[in-house]
């Protein structure tokens, strides 16, 4: 397969997974921590048609992000489905997460933007 531009990643995302936080009477509240410091990246949407064959493979996915691989963000794929990615003031759950190509330089993250835990 033909190599990766580096130049396509002209989008800076923030990676966030879920923790947390005491709130004032010391119960715990959702709240969303950043798995790493931002990063570059590349925001696809996918087309019409490959939205049909997600959906028909693993519910739903409206973009693609393209990242460097690192090891913070080298964990299984069901732990990276809890996760959100933040793009300016858009959110996208992340559905799965892999490898390109199965190595360590790229990382594609299947995404939805919005939805049930995307704010």
């Amino acid at each position: 397969m033909k190599a990766i531009d580096p130049g396509r990643l002209k989008h800076r995302v923030r990676i966030e997974r879920r923790s947390q936080a005491p709130a004032t009477f010391g119960q715990p509240v959702d709240a969303w921590e950043p798995v790493m410091p931002e990063r570059w990246a590349e925001v696809l949407p996918i087309s019409g048609r490959e939205r049909l064959a997600a959906y028909a493979v693993q519910g739903s996915h409206t973009h693609t992000v393209l990242v460097r691989w690192h090891a913070l963000l080298d964990v299984p794929s069901h732990v990276a489905a809890g996760w959100r990615i933040v793009h300016g003031t858009r959110h996208y759950n992340v559905r799965a997460c892999s490898a390109l190509q199965g190595g360590r330089q790229w990382l594609v993250f299947d995404v939805e933007e919005g939805g049930a835990h995307g704010h």
